[in-house]
């Protein structure tokens, strides 16, 4: 009562048949399906002790989990329960149903799995890529700022430094005469304006030139010997 019906006598005999079964008309004939009555005939027909009406009701009603834990795949489909079911139940066909089912929730759970592991190391990858690139970043600008530092300390040791001027031992003054401004009253003309301009000048160029002179002077002054005693 294994296997499946054939359409026709023309399928062949390979090498996986076990056997061929001939059924009279009157039970071949597919009977409407009833309501289970709860007799146990399938419970006493099952060889692997199973519960066909339970498992039955499970796959009808898509509860695969709890019909995997009713132990489904220790059936050996061999239709025992189906032959003897009194409601004319599908029991296999049932328990070949939820067989596929689960099967078909596995591959589908394992592709889940493994887009989530492949998700997971494509985020891994790109953290690691930003993270070199930053470190590349920071090396980037530390190698800057090293070569900068290091042509602002080559500019400056390439730069001449400037000889001090010499001092004079004589300290010069350049005191301005006392000489009195000139006033210029508000109504005075155009001319009298410039004349006193003038004088200013005048007086400016005395007291620098009188200031270079003391400081020429004090310059070209001979160092006096010292003293040594005999």
């Amino acid at each position: 009562m294994m296997g499946v019906a054939l359409p026709s006598f023309e399928v062949p005999v390979v090498k996986g048949t076990s056997g061929v079964l001939a059924l009279m008309h009157d039970k071949a004939t597919e009977l409407p399906e009833q309501a289970c009555i709860r007799c146990g005939h399938c419970l006493e027909a099952c060889p692997v002790r199973l519960m066909p009406c339970d498992m039955a009701w499970l796959a009808r009603h898509d509860q695969f989990d709890a019909l995997q834990n009713h132990d489904l795949f220790d059936c050996i489909e061999c239709g025992s329960c189906s032959y003897v079911c009194p409601s004319h139940i599908p029991l296999v066909q049932y328990f070949r149903y939820g067989k596929l089912s689960i099967q078909a929730q596995g591959r589908e759970r394992r592709k889940a799995e493994l887009a989530k592991v492949r998700t997971q190391a494509r985020e891994d990858r790109l953290a690691r890529e930003k993270a070199e690139r930053e470190r590349k970043k920071l090396e980037m600008k530390a190698k800057a700022s090293s070569l900068a530092a290091a042509r602002a300390t080559a500019a400056a040791a390439d730069k001449p430094t400037p000889a001090p001027e010499l001092q004079s031992s004589v300290p010069v003054t350049a005191a301005l005469d006392p000489l009195e401004d000139v006033v210029v009253e508000p109504g005075t003309d155009k001319a009298s304006r410039a004349a006193a301009a003038r004088a200013r000048m005048a007086r400016a160029k005395g007291v620098a030139a009188r200031a270079v002179a003391e400081r020429q002077a004090a310059n070209q002054q001979p160092d006096q010997p010292s003293e040594t005693t005999l």
